[in-house]
């Protein structure tokens, strides 16, 4: 049974494009049942097994366990529950950004000292909470690690927690010292908040701070990704005084983009350092933000070139089907979208694993919605899958991405309750649209559970409402989904097609008869198709 995709963005991945391309929405409150449902699902023991099996340890990593310990005032997570409002959805951007940060902070580890870390000093400078820090003390003894942020709370946190050196920062970037010099320097999201006098004033004291063999590797919100109507100013900076962080000042923490050009201009007049002595990997951080190294000796950097960011995706949408009351199992349907950061690769499979079995997941699902915002040409980013759960009981989901180079990403888990997501009727879909006969013919599927039925679906096509006709027989959704109780779940609508150009922009909503609603879908409709 085959779909016809859904073009339209969900919450989760608007959400995901917001944060980094538009402009930062008003703190709303956030929902305290969410965060500690959220909190619970940290103490799993099936969260610190996955994050354990995705960390890469090194020879002379301290823990044998991750700990999945996140502080209370972490605004990470409370961010993430405040824009998805899903618990499932925010424990896993929280973790998979972490596990992101780690990577990008590990391999330019690697890279930079290829003949071994002994010894070495690192600084993850604006450590937050240690969202990466507790996958770094899996791969480089603590004991070599510091860890700095202006939050004292943090600073605490992630000393008591992961056991690495901590020392709290200063307003004033003359006043931070630390004591000594280090080998690695990571500042990851901070030069993407600062005004210029602070941006200039912490890339020199950081430099400072460098031994002579020394690296700083930082991360900067570049102009290519500047929301629509915004532009830098001739230097090629701008500040705008707003974040996701309200517990700070506005006027020293915002969210700021540059070009290369200023990069380097600080680089070359503020620290001195030779010109074209650096090395840029464009979105080379989660995909979003720019990368720069910058060597305290001129050398060369080739090295680098070697630097890979691995899979990266998401699952947008988690629901259940059972409509047949005394099925002993209800069947999941999961979907999202999956990619290369590398251009070197692809994806070569999307897989779920529930109770030690793994299911595979079809690829190839059409996302011009994505492609869009990605500006590729490559538009089959989307996957789905289905597979049995128990009715009576949660289970516990992992979602990864394996590319064809090997490499292997965490990309979503949680605890899937069939209650709740039975609760998130109705669901279908809109699987044939087709001109005959003067008209635009659209069809499909549409159920709910608990012993609700479908009411109505209605179509809007270039903003006119059409009623569906409801009841078609649809024996493949029953077969597909294995419950009889599909059986008359099918809807058809016939839309006169004089007048309409192509590609008409349709929305197709279901809606049960206790007024429950959900979009089956929304986004363009090709009239020429085949």
């Amino acid at each position: 049974m085959n779909s016809i995709n859904q073009t339209s963005p969900t919450q989760v991945i608007s959400a995901y494009l917001k944060r980094y391309l538009g402009k930062i929405r008003p703190v709303k409150p956030i929902n305290q049942s969410l965060l500690r449902q959220a909190h619970a699902l940290l103490n799993a023991p099936q969260v610190s097994e996955i994050l354990s099996a995705q960390c890469e340890r090194e020879l002379g990593g301290q823990n044998s366990k991750v700990s999945t310990a996140i502080h209370p005032a972490d605004q990470m997570l409370t961010h993430s529950i405040r824009v998805l409002e899903d618990v499932n959805q925010s424990i896993s951007q929280y973790f998979c950004v972490a596990l992101q940060q780690y990577r990008a902070l590990e391999r330019m580890l690697r890279l930079a000292f290829p003949h071994g870390l002994q010894d070495k000093l690192i600084l993850d400078f604006a450590c937050g909470y240690g969202r990466a820090l507790r996958f770094l003390v899996q791969s480089c003894p603590a004991r070599q690690i510091w860890a700095s942020d202006i939050q004292e709370d943090a600073v605490n946190f992630v000393r008591d927690q992961f056991g690495v050196n901590a020392l709290v920062s200063d307003a004033s970037p003359a006043q931070f010292q630390p004591g000594r010099k280090f080998q690695f320097i990571w500042v990851a999201s901070l030069f993407t908040h600062l005004p210029e006098r602070l941006f200039r004033a912490w890339l020199v004291r950081l430099y400072e701070l460098l031994t002579d063999d020394g690296f700083l590797v930082f991360s900067v919100h570049d102009e290519s990704i500047l929301p629509a109507g915004m532009r830098l100013a001739d230097n090629g900076f701008l500040f705008a005084p707003e974040s996701e962080i309200s517990a700070l000042d506005s006027a020293v923490y915002g969210t700021t983009h540059v070009s290369e050009s200023f990069v380097r201009s600080v680089l070359v007049h503020s620290l001195a350092h030779p010109d074209g002595g650096y090395l840029r990997v464009p979105r080379g951080l989660a995909d979003q933000q720019d990368l720069y190294v910058v060597p305290k000796r001129q050398q060369s950097l080739e090295r680098f070139d070697a630097y890979r960011q691995g899979a990266w995706g998401w699952v947008e949408r988690a629901i259940a089907y059972g409509v047949t009351q005394d099925a002993p199992t209800v069947l999941a349907d999961v979907s999202g979208w999956a990619k290369s950061l590398d251009r070197d690769s692809s994806v070569k499979a999307v897989y779920a694993e529930v109770g030690g079995v793994r299911y595979q997941a079809t690829l190839g699902i059409r996302r011009p919605d994505l492609a869009k915002a990605w500006a590729t040409d490559f538009e089959n980013y989307g996957w789905e899958l289905r597979f049995p759960i128990p009715r009576a009981t949660t289970s516990f989901v992992s979602v990864m991405a394996q590319l064809d180079s090997g490499e292997c990403g965490l990309i979503y888990f949680g605890v899937l309750d069939p209650k709740q997501l039975l609760e998130l009727a109705p669901w279908g879909y809109l699987d044939a649209a087709s001109v005959q006969d003067g008209h635009l013919h659209l069809g499909g599927w549409a159920a709910a559970s608990s012993g609700r039925k479908i009411a109505k679906v209605v179509a809007t096509i270039d903003r006119v409402e059409y009623r569906a006709v409801l009841g078609d027989a649809r024996q493949d959704v029953c077969e597909v989904l294995r419950d009889e109780g599909y059986r008359h779940s099918g809807w058809h609508v016939d839309v006169p097609a004089a007048g309409l150009r192509s590609p008409v922009e349709a929305r197709v909503v279901a809606v049960a008869e206790d007024g429950a609603q959900r979009p089956l879908f929304e986004g363009p409709i090709d009239l020429n198709s085949k």
